[in-house]
């Protein structure tokens, strides 16, 4: 009995350590329509970012689409999605935005992602963009899916796919601490990109 009360106790206080370290989470499973009040939306003309068949869909015309955490996030930090790609072989974009320094318009912040058949990881400042790293994707067919990672540890920011691509790029930036998390993306040309399973997690 005392052997396994302790262990009730242990298994108790790691499960309260990984819950304390989840900042949000989003799976999208709910109904088509409206992304939520968790996000400010982004929409260049053309443009749109709704929730469609349990997953944040966005559509790319002039511009990406972009959707915005509404909560500052700050400190190291962890922040992944899941990206999946229909129809031919993809050739649009799917970002993760950190530390943007605006809730509702990407002009100064990191990203990384697929840019067409490309792991990109760059800055924008005041609009303008820089690339800090890339690397050609292993594969962009039709019906990939990866998990897409930023990691900001306080020195370096990785930008990690696994899934059917798995490469990182590390990059050592300190242009912006804290700020807000943003996706974006949207396909061209007959391709489509879904995001889902958001998570925004303490290092």
């Amino acid at each position: 009995m005392g052997l396994l009360a302790v262990g009730l106790v242990m298994a108790a206080a790691c499960k309260k350590t990984t819950e304390d370290k989840k900042i949000f989470s989003d799976d999208f499973n709910r109904a088509n329509g409206s992304l939520g009040s968790n996000y400010t939306t982004y929409l260049p003309s053309g443009t749109t970012f709704t929730i469609s068949g349990n997953a944040a869909y966005p559509t790319y015309s002039s511009g990406a689409p972009s959707a915005f955490y509404s909560q500052i996030v700050t400190g190291r930090v962890k922040v992944s999605v899941k990206l999946l790609t229909v129809g031919n072989a993809f050739t649009g974009l799917g970002y993760l935005f950190v530390r943007s320094q605006l809730s509702d318009s990407p002009s100064s912040l990191l990203f990384c992602g697929y840019n067409s058949s490309s792991l990109i990881m760059g800055k924008l400042v005041s609009g303008t963009q820089t690339i800090l790293g890339s690397a050609g994707l292993l594969s962009n067919a039709a019906g990939v899916t990866d998990t897409l990672t930023a990691t900001l540890d306080g020195t370096s920011t990785k930008c990690e796919l696994s899934g059917s691509n798995n490469m990182a790029i590390t990059v050592y930036d300190s242009t912006y601490g804290d700020g807000y998390v943003g996706i974006a993306g949207g396909g061209s040309a007959g391709n489509y990109l879904f995001i889902d399973d958001l998570l925004i997690e303490k290092l």
